[in-house]
């Protein structure tokens, strides 16, 4: 009897307190639906990611040993869209070291690009337009990295080996 009179005496709302209604579980049911698939698209990034990073470290391997053709090829296999400018700059130095000057420039010129700060880059790129005898295309990106780095020996060498050399 006791129980009844507690019952009796509840509200609507406070019986609704202690049982979740329908709406209630439908509302915490699409709120982990939701968790779980954020979950696994999370995961499912991750591993592009870990991949992308396995990518990179394979054709730095081959072109650590000096196995170039192989490095091209590895790069060759990423999705020119997703390349970063590490991407663009191993692929260069292999085609360099292979003394294929001309897809080496081009993929300098991407590098330089995505990563128009990095001179290491862009002092490369300057050799490899020197080396194809466009001479005015290095000395303008020479002068690009002296204009940021005034004391940049590399470039103020490479540009006075250039003007020494017309």
């Amino acid at each position: 009897q006791a129980r009844r009179e507690v019952e009796n005496g509840m509200t609507k709302q406070s019986k609704s307190l202690l049982l979740p209604s329908r709406r209630d579980r439908k509302d915490k049911f699409g709120l982990v639906l939701c968790v779980l698939i954020a979950a696994i698209f999370l995961i499912s990034n991750s591993s592009l990611v870990i991949a992308q990073i396995k990518e990179a470290d394979s054709y730095k391997k081959f072109y650590n040993e000096g196995s170039f053709k192989e490095a091209i090829t590895f790069i060759s296999k990423i999705d020119t869209s997703k390349r970063t400018a590490e991407d663009w700059f191993y692929l260069a130095q292999s085609y360099n070291s292979n003394k294929e000057i001309l897809p080496a420039i081009q993929a300098y010129k991407k590098a330089v690009q995505l990563n128009p700060a990095h001179n290491g880059f862009r002092i490369s790129f300057a050799r490899a337009l020197n080396l194809s005898g466009n001479t005015s295309d290095a000395i303008e990106n020479l002068n690009e990295i002296i204009k940021t780095d005034s004391t940049n020996i590399a470039a103020l060498s490479d540009l006075g080996a250039i003007y020494l050399a017309t």
